[in-house]
């Protein structure tokens, strides 16, 4: 019996680690769909996931957040380098922010509450 209490503590303890604590890539790559480079963004409680992306310079991006969290830290996105203004991530949806990054170089998404961030890497075109 305490052997299967041992077996149980030690899956339950492999399957309950956070999403932070899981190897990810480090920074995700863009998808070219139809001219515009598509990252999509998951909004966890733990933060962003990817928490960086890479773009190309001059070509349209379109970050579409998912949001799984019901905190309000997460309620809302905002790119201010690319002027894209608090825009809202209903619960349970997808939200696409689009802009065009212009020059190379490292930005930021913030939350509404510039809590959460999450990094954007400009390559040269």
């Amino acid at each position: 019996m305490k052997a299967l209490w041992c077996v149980v503590l030690v899956a339950l303890s492999v399957s309950c680690k956070d999403e932070a604590a899981r190897p990810a890539a480090a920074v995700a790559a863009a998808e070219l769909q139809g001219g515009t480079q598509v990252v999509r963004v998951r909004v966890t409680d733990m933060g962003y996931v990817p928490k960086a992306v890479e773009l190309k310079a001059g070509v349209p991006a379109r970050l579409i957040f998912i949001q799984e969290s019901k905190g309000e830290c997460g309620a809302q996105v905002h790119l201010p380098a690319f002027n894209v203004k608090k825009t809202e991530l209903p619960f349970g949806k997808e939200t696409a922010v689009e802009f065009t990054p212009a020059q190379a170089g490292s930005f930021q998404w913030l939350c509404g509450m510039d809590m959460m961030k999450g990094a954007i890497i400009v390559k040269g075109s």
